[in-house]
C-alpha cells in the first residue's frame, strides 16, 4: 500500500468499546478487491440484521435474543451501555407498537451499518435512526443505536 493511502470503513467508521479493540470495524483501501472482502458467510449479514427488525417489530424475545452472543454489549440510543441484557432494555425503550423499516444498509466482513425509521417509538427522539451492529461469526456481539432527540 503506497505511504499516505486512504484507509476506510466500509460501514462508516470505527467503533471500539471498553478497551476491547478487536471490535473495531474491518478498514480497506478503496481500490481494494478480492475473496477476503467478497466472501459470504454462511448465513448472510444483512439476512440477521433483516431478521433483527422483523422480530423486534414482533416483540419476539427469544428469537431476537437467540441473534446475539452471550456476553453481548448493546449502546442504547441514550448512550446506556447493556451487556448480555441488552435485548431486553430495548424492549423497555420502544413502546410495544413500535415498528421498524430498513431504509438503507452498508456491510463489510464483520459489522453492518443501517438506517431505518421506527414508526410509534420513543415521543421524544426523532423517526428515523441509525443502529451498527458488529458481528462474531453469525451473532451479534455489539450493537450501537443513534435515534437523535427531537
Amino acid at each position: 500500500m503506497a505511504e499516505g493511502a486512504r484507509l476506510e470503513s466500509v460501514c462508516g467508521g470505527n467503533l471500539t468499546v471498553g478497551s476491547n479493540p478487536t471490535l473495531s470495524a474491518n478498514f480497506f483501501h478503496p481500490d481494494r478487491t478480492g475473496p477476503a472482502r467478497d466472501e459470504v458467510p454462511k448465513m448472510a449479514l444483512d439476512e440477521r440484521v433483516t431478521q433483527y427488525y422483523a422480530l423486534f417489530s414482533e416483540r419476539k424475545l427469544k428469537e431476537l435474543e437467540a441473534l446475539f452472543t452471550d456476553d453481548s454489549i448493546i449502546i442504547d440510543f441514550r448512550g446506556t451501555e447493556h451487556h448480555s441484557t441488552g435485548v431486553v432494555r430495548m424492549f423497555e425503550l420502544y413502546p410495544g407498537s413500535a415498528k421498524f423499516e430498513l431504509l438503507r444498509m452498508t456491510q463489510d466482513d464483520r459489522s453492518v451499518n443501517c438506517d431505518f425509521r421506527v414508526t410509534g417509538g420513543p415521543p421524544s427522539r426523532a423517526s428515523q435512526g441509525n443502529d451498527l451492529f458488529v458481528f462474531y461469526g453469525e451473532k451479534i456481539r455489539v450493537l450501537k443505536t443513534t435515534l437523535p432527540l427531537l
